[in-house]
């Protein structure tokens, strides 16, 4: 996968820059954002940027919001003490 800015798109606002956690975006001469090595790839400014200018190639695009309405009345609990998960049914009241 690889990140890229739109610098058609990129209006140079710096949203990115201060969203970064390693400090891997800077503006160029130009003030455009730039990315570099350091990127981690953890889609902070993809998602904060207001003008859709960076993206990650090589990345299907998912769903904006995944339907939970299957779920309904199910509820998982994990001892944190453990890895074991318990499922509990609220139709049911019982623990499988």
């Amino acid at each position: 996968m690889e990140i890229k800015v739109n610098k058609e798109k990129c209006t140079g606002c710096r949203i990115c820059v201060d969203v970064c956690p390693v400090g891997a975006i800077s503006v160029d001469d130009n003030g455009r954002a730039q990315i570099d090595e350091r990127c981690n790839l953890c889609r902070l400014c993809v998602k904060e940027c207001p003008e859709n200018a960076i993206e990650i190639l090589g990345e299907e695009k998912k769903k904006a919001e995944t339907d939970l309405t299957q779920y309904k009345g199910i509820c998982f609990l994990q001892n944190t003490n453990t890895v074991n998960f318990h499922m509990f049914h609220m139709n049911s009241a019982e623990f499988h």
